[in-house]
């Protein structure tokens, strides 16, 4: 039907069957990637086989067809939804809204850990946000071109600039399940604040090279250093979700928090909320609360 976009890896096309039953994505690899890095075939097929879209709602973006003739490359579901990034400004003044957000990637990323897959390029491009019935928010991952599979050589992509953990820009690494919750942390950071955590980037923004000097030196603004980020106030965060967001950006990866914590850790602060019945705004359930803050 349409060019959907052009990735590091090759271009998407929306593509439907036959019948114009089933629209679907058509991934098309580059064959200058194919020839440089021959095993993208055989990890495209292992991640066939491993039908990860069986497991959890949030994965039916994963691929379920290998294409070898006449070119390269696989077909995956259409995932319905907005990139995420377009979804941090109303996520950033709706705590509740951000919440749900979060529980449901944190939910689908502990599906892909069980399996011991990194996804390898959390980014805001690569987390579609769907609102189901009753305004609940569905999330589904998209783009497993770098991901990384048990036993697997190192994917020929690493990643997005400012989504990327350190020990991948340093060369220390190669994409893991750590450094995916190193790039959760930052998407959740934005979700529910409304902005990037990193200080230069956000006075500067500019190119890749730049946005790699901020990543390595760690030039964070943490949720709980400042009033507020872009939306509602970090203090409205609990405690626990705001020393969450500081380990998920720790330079020790054993630090950082795995998704399964980050699931229970928003699910318990969506439970805490207190909700104005007047004006809905959402904050902190302090024992005694007797009026809306706001």
């Amino acid at each position: 039907e349409r060019l959907l976009g052009e990735g590091g890896q090759g271009p998407a096309f929306l593509v439907h069957s036959r019948a114009g039953v089933r629209r679907d994505v058509l991934k098309v690899f580059d064959p200058d990637l194919v020839v440089a890095h021959p095993q993208v075939i055989e990890r495209t097929r292992k991640l066939v086989d491993m039908q990860l879209w069986k497991a959890h709602p949030g994965l039916a973006g994963a691929p379920r067809e290998l294409v070898t003739r006449p070119g390269c490359g696989y077909v995956a579901a259409f995932v319905q939804g907005m990139p995420v990034g377009d979804f941090f400004v109303q996520t950033a003044t709706d705590l509740t809204l951000g919440l749900s957000v979060g529980i449901a990637l944190s939910s689908a990323l502990y599906a892909l850990e069980c399996m011991g897959i990194a996804h390898g390029d959390l980014s805001p491009a690569n987390v579609l946000v769907d609102l189901g019935p009753q305004g609940v928010p569905r999330v589904g991952l998209i783009d497993f071109d770098a991901c990384r599979l048990p036993g697997d050589d190192m994917p020929p992509v690493v990643g997005t600039p400012l989504y990327m953990a350190p020990e991948l820009y340093e060369g220390n690494a190669t994409p893991n399940l750590e450094s995916d919750r190193f790039s959760l942390a930052i998407l959740l950071h934005q979700v529910l604040l409304g902005r990037h955590p990193a200080k230069a980037w956000l006075r500067n923004g500019a190119t890749t090279a730049s946005q790699a000097r901020v990543m390595a030196r760690d030039d964070w603004v943490y949720a709980d250093e400042h009033e507020a980020a872009g939306g509602v106030p970090a203090a409205l965060l609990s405690s626990n979700i705001r020393r969450g967001l500081r380990q998920g950006l720790a330079r020790d990866p054993g630090v950082r928090l795995q998704s399964y914590d980050w699931h229970r850790l928003l699910r318990r602060g969506l439970d805490e909320l207190w909700i104005c019945q007047r004006c809905e705004f959402a904050s902190v359930n302090h024992e005694g609360r007797a009026a809306c803050p706001y």
